[in-house]
This record gives structure tokens, C-alpha cells and sequence, in this order.
């Protein structure tokens, strides 16, 4: 659904909505209601304790991995920090 920035402008409580450029609308994305339930659960589900304690596994497995790539993809020694410009030469990919 697409408001156009007209539309957006009259609007009295515009300043509730996302942001995006003055010049143009807005855009809401609709989803099908159950989707948009089992959405609504997973987000509850997420803020539980037991979710968390999973999730801060999952969390540090995922970052030794990620470390384990790096170590392999770059020039420097296992389990050394990678910081500056070396991290910025990462994100770069160069």
C-alpha cells in the first residue's frame, strides 16, 4: 500500500509514521493475517527467557565460526583481534 507524499503531508499524525524523504510518501507492506500472527507469536516467543538462553548459544557458535572464516581468509594469526584499518580493509572486502 502507497501513500504519496501529498498524502503524507496533510496527515495529522505523520509524525508517528517512518521515516523517509519529504519528498516522497510512504509505503506500507501488508501481510496476509496469518502470517502476520505467526509473526506476532515468534516475536513474543523471542522475548522469553528459554528463547534467550538458546539464542546466546546459537549467538557464540555463530561467532566462533565466524572467526574461524577469518582466521582462514586473512593474513593474520588465529584468535587475533582484527581492529583499524584491518577491519575496515575486511568490511571493504578488499
Amino acid at each position: 500500500m502507497s501513500f504519496s507524499a501529498v498524502t503524507c503531508h496533510g496527515c495529522r499524525v505523520k509524525e508517528l509514521c517512518t521515516k523517509r524523504e519529504n519528498s516522497k510518501g510512504r509505503i506500507l507492506t501488508l501481510s496476509p493475517q496469518p502470517i502476520s500472527e505467526a509473526r506476532s507469536r515468534r516475536r513474543t516467543e523471542q522475548g522469553t527467557p528459554a528463547f534467550q538462553q538458546r539464542y546466546a548459544l546459537r549467538a557464540g557458535i555463530e561467532d566462533s565460526v565466524a572467526q574461524i572464516g577469518l582466521d582462514k581468509w586473512t593474513s593474520r594469526e588465529p584468535g587475533e583481534k582484527l581492529g583499524g584499518e584491518a577491519y575496515h580493509t575486511h568490511l571493504r572486502g578488499d
